[in-house]
């Protein structure tokens, strides 16, 4: 067994540090919920605190534990070494009864195999940004207006900015989830994950965040490029939807930021299962409508589009109903 964790070691720490991961493992009660997991073994876990002290925890009825993750791994050796014969994520346990005595596992741990799913879908396809620079404009023209300019395919570029003499800029991001792979299950729990090339907080203020909204209605939906008609498409111009928390411009840096899914991102997630989610990201004042400050200034936060490195993705957990599936993609698995 401590082959198959030093094997994967990376997707157990991917688990151990997932909200939902901590449950499974019997220890979201015992390490600090903000703490990262360093390592972990059969007998335990260990992290690094903020003053460089390594803690330890044993696993609290460690044998079960134990034999959880042992049955997991060994399920997902046996069926990396038959991916060719199938081609779902999900398998009945009973095809692969007589591989699983044979490797000895135990009968008893089989009710505690996780009914969840951790994977990450690609954000892909029309991915970019939809942008609107109007000279001699006001607020509301510029906000509400049908067409826009030329679209920017694989940079996700929020901002809204003032340039003076009336001259006011609103970038839209666009980043369609690819879920036609998923087509069972709930998703539980989805959180945006993107990788901050810059950002600009020149207005500090109320309305200095982005936020995802959805669904967007670009004509192309998840797979053809964005047009420059897709501006107003970001979701509702005026009353967007909005489905995750707030990413505040002046807490974004340089490297990974996530925004979280809330109850109706979770909402749209569902009804996409098979398809895309069609989502998009807009700035504070560009989804209240508040009059960008008339002064020259600049709020942003630009994200890596698909289709080169850190390549933005959908960390998401589903859930699975009814039965005993092996779930190979309870480590991240493709």
């Amino acid at each position: 067994m401590k082959e198959l964790f030093g094997k994967y070691q990376q997707p157990l720490l991917k688990l151990a540090n997932h909200s939902l991961g901590r449950k499974f493992l019997d220890i979201d009660q015992k390490v600090p919920k903000n703490q990262k997991i360093d390592f972990i073994v059969p007998e335990g876990v260990l992290w690094q605190t903020k003053k460089n002290e390594y803690k330890y925890l044993a696993h609290i009825g460690r044998p079960q534990m134990a034999h959880r993750l042992g049955y997991a791994l060994s399920s997902l050796e046996i069926i990396k070494g038959y991916k060719d014969k199938f081609t779902k994520n999900l398998f009945d346990i009973g095809d692969l009864n007589g591989l699983l005595n044979y490797a000895g596992i135990d009968n008893r741990f089989r009710h505690s195999l996780p009914q969840i799913m951790l994977d990450n879908y690609n954000i892909e396809g029309t991915d970019g940004t939809c942008l609107n620079n109007q000279s001699g404009s006001n607020w509301n023209t510029c906000h509400d207006f049908a067409g826009g300019n030329a679209p920017n395919q694989g940079t996700i570029l929020v901002k809204t900015s003032f340039g003076g003499a009336n001259y006011y800029s609103i970038y839209r991001g666009f980043a369609p989830t690819n879920y036609t792979s998923l087509a069972a299950g709930t998703i539980a729990e989805l959180i945006w994950t993107m990788y901050c090339s810059g950002t600009s907080d020149t207005v500090n203020n109320a309305f200095g965040y982005v936020q995802m909204v959805g669904l967007t209605t670009q004509a192309n939906g998840g797979t053809g490029d964005l047009l420059n008609t897709d501006y107003n498409k970001c979701a509702s111009v005026d009353s967007p939807t909005v489905v995750s928390g707030k990413l505040d411009t002046t807490d974004a840096s340089v490297g990974w930021e996530t925004l979280t899914a809330n109850a109706a991102g979770l909402i749209q997630a569902n009804a996409a299962l098979g398809g895309y989610l069609l989502s998009g990201c807009r700035t504070g004042w560009d989804i209240e409508d508040e009059t960008y400050p008339a002064s020259s200034n600049n709020n942003n936060v630009g994200f890596h589009g698909s289709g080169g490195a850190n390549t933005p993705y959908a960390d998401t957990t589903l859930s699975v109903a009814g039965g005993l599936p092996i779930m190979f993609n309870v480590f991240g698995g493709q």
